[in-house]
């Protein structure tokens, strides 16, 4: 039999007090001296319904929803008056970092041309334009020397403009 565990009542208490307070969770078992490695082994060994860790997972997640609840609150609580312009500034930021997932910003990039198709590439070579010299694919899996040497093919030559 190993040592006993430190998943004990008295630090799933210490980690739910700094959790609902907006300390994010690993910050939170570094500061009751808990390894993050550690933590997420109790969170996995809890999903495993494997006891005590399975009410430690439960009050750890109990915890983050009582302040994603709270954060929700404020947020509404803005929408609806003008008078707490800084709680809300504050719920926004704890909630973009804590629950980036739910009021997290997203952002989308894409990088395809007209209709979705690939992105056209144009080079000037010796005073002649080029239009869809190369797909992005191909410029993608081409190694600079390979598209000096396509571009000398193509009539360039060292040392012209």
């Amino acid at each position: 039999m190993g040592r006993p565990t430190k998943c004990t009542p008295e630090v799933t208490d210490a980690l739910c007090a700094l959790i609902r307070n907006g300390v994010g969770r690993e910050s939170a078992a570094r500061q009751v001296r808990i390894g993050v490695a550690t933590f997420h082994r109790w969170m996995e060994k809890g999903r495993a319904n494997i006891r005590p860790y399975k009410e430690f997972r439960r009050r750890i997640e109990e915890a983050s929803d009582q302040l994603h609840v709270e954060i929700s609150d404020v947020l509404l609580k803005g929408l609806r008056t003008e008078h707490l312009p800084t709680a809300v500034h504050t719920a926004e930021w704890l909630g973009e970092r804590l629950f980036p997932h739910v009021y997290g910003k997203r952002q989308e990039l894409r990088h395809s041309g007209p209709d979705g198709g690939p992105v056209a590439v144009a080079a000037e070579v010796t005073g002649r334009v080029a239009v869809g010299l190369f797909s992005a694919e191909q410029l993608a899996n081409m190694a600079p020397e390979q598209i000096e040497a396509a571009l000398r093919g193509l009539g360039a030559t060292e040392g012209e403009p």
